[in-house]
């Protein structure tokens, strides 16, 4: 029997997300152990799919003791290293580390307020919030009251929780009611309780004021070798099957240096060199509605005689390829084109990098 209820849009795309938006995503959450289990997901989630996530629930499940905090927190370099081991686990010991710090924090917050969940909904006075800005179409990643709990969060000691990381935990944990207007599941939730009920517990906000451009930022490099003398650079694969320089998000009070070794040792194991003086920008628009951007920093680093271990969750591959293959493959943008030419002129010439590729 066909399906044909009007969903989110990101909702049909496959069987698992149809799944999770179907019986899963907005449905108010009120115990603590989900609350935990949600926040370390979105932790996890970040520079990654979120169908990535939901694929490997199951390995977080087993390597974090079934998503309780009362045992992670007591996680020590041990765990951390069989978590690093597990199979199809993501190879990211920031993020392991970071998951058990905050399992930490977790239990502080609900010895002071008794449990987390009457922490994380005293935000909102227990309350749902609908934006009216939704109604109208209009999508976003932050609001005041994700800037207001993530600034919390952070001054507890959280890490990896930003205001996009707690927007996108609020819209899972029901606290903002955001599935489109069209879907069968807005009106679902909205129906889920009593008239008088629904009136006294739903709210209705005007519309969030005109923000900034939200910026995400990531580093990376043009990574080359030589093989036989000849230069070889490098390249990421998509699991879209588009080719790019090896990059990442940089972490609060990380240094870009630091986040472009650290990302590439991450996807690719090399341990690579940067050249110092040398970097390139990209911008790109990431969010649908065309309010948040990622800005990139690229440097130039070198390896030598070196394995490259794929982050398979992340990347289909690699290839390592002379400049003219790389002109022939499918890059993510042609600003990539634009760094590789650059690169690969200055290390044949010596000469200085041109104005346009070092804006």
């Amino acid at each position: 029997m066909n399906d044909e209820r009007k969903r989110c849009a990101w909702g049909d795309r496959s069987e698992l997300l149809k799944k999770y938006h179907d019986e899963e995503w907005g449905v108010p959450v009120h115990d603590d152990r989900k609350h935990f289990e949600h926040l370390l997901m979105e932790s996890m989630h970040c520079g990654l799919s979120w169908e990535l996530m939901l694929k490997k629930r199951e390995i977080f499940r087993a390597c974090f003791a079934d998503f309780d905090p009362d045992q992670v927190a007591r996680f020590d370099d041990t765990d951390v290293a069989r978590i690093l081991q597990y199979p199809g686990m993501i190879r990211s010991e920031r993020k392991i580390r970071a998951v058990i710090g905050n399992a930490g924090r977790f239990l502080a917050i609900r010895r002071e307020f008794g449990s987390f969940d009457r922490y994380i909904w005293s935000f909102t006075r227990g309350k749902i919030y609908v934006y009216k800005t939704l109604l109208r179409g209009q999508l976003q990643t932050t609001s005041p009251l994700s800037d207001e709990i993530s600034a919390d969060l952070k001054k507890r000691g959280f890490r990896y929780l930003g205001s996009v990381t707690v927007y996108s935990f609020l819209q899972a944990a029901g606290i903002l009611l955001e599935h489109e207007p069209d879907c069968f599941r807005f009106q679902e939730l909205l129906d889920s309780a009593d008239a008088e009920v629904r009136l006294m517990n739903t709210v209705y906000l005007d519309e969030v004021p005109e923000r900034a451009w939200e910026c995400e930022y990531s580093c990376g490099a043009v990574l080359y070798t030589r093989v036989e003398g000849e230069i070889r650079y490098l390249l990421t694969q998509s699991h879209k099957g588009e080719y790019g320089l090896p990059k990442g998000h940089r972490m609060a009070g990380e240094k870009k240096e630091e986040a472009a070794l650290r990302e590439i040792l991450e996807e690719t194991g090399i341990r690579a060199r940067l050249l110092p003086g040398k970097q390139w920008r990209e911008i790109r628009t990431v969010a649908q509605n065309d309010r948040a951007v990622k800005k990139i920093t690229y440097f130039l680093a070198d390896y030598e005689d070196q394995e490259i271990r794929v982050q398979e969750e992340e990347l289909l591959g690699c290839a390592l390829v002379t400049f003219e293959e790389a002109m022939r493959l499918p890059l993510q943008t042609p600003r990539v084109a634009e760094i590789l030419a650059d690169a690969d002129a200055f290390l044949r010439s010596g000469g200085a990098l041109s104005p346009r590729a070092a804006e």
